[in-house]
């Protein structure tokens, strides 16, 4: 079996590398849940894919759960 190694230090290097990946796997699941919206957040979906920088999950939530409050 695979074993990872162990660090003792966690440096700059380390630290850039975890909150790139942490940033990676918030935009994977972001793409995962628009992809799962059906045409009528078309719209609101369109708009989150061309903000920049991407928003978190938590703020695209917020603006689909404001499309069903208008409902």
């Amino acid at each position: 079996m695979n074993t990872l190694p162990v660090f003792t230090v966690v440096n700059d290097e380390i630290t850039n590398f975890l909150q790139a990946l942490a940033k990676q796997s918030e935009e994977q699941k972001l793409f995962q849940f628009l992809n799962c919206l059906d045409e009528t957040y078309a719209s609101q979906r369109s708009q989150i894919l061309v903000m920049n920088p991407f928003r978190s999950f938590e703020f695209v939530c917020s603006i689909i759960q404001q499309k069903e409050l208008r409902k």
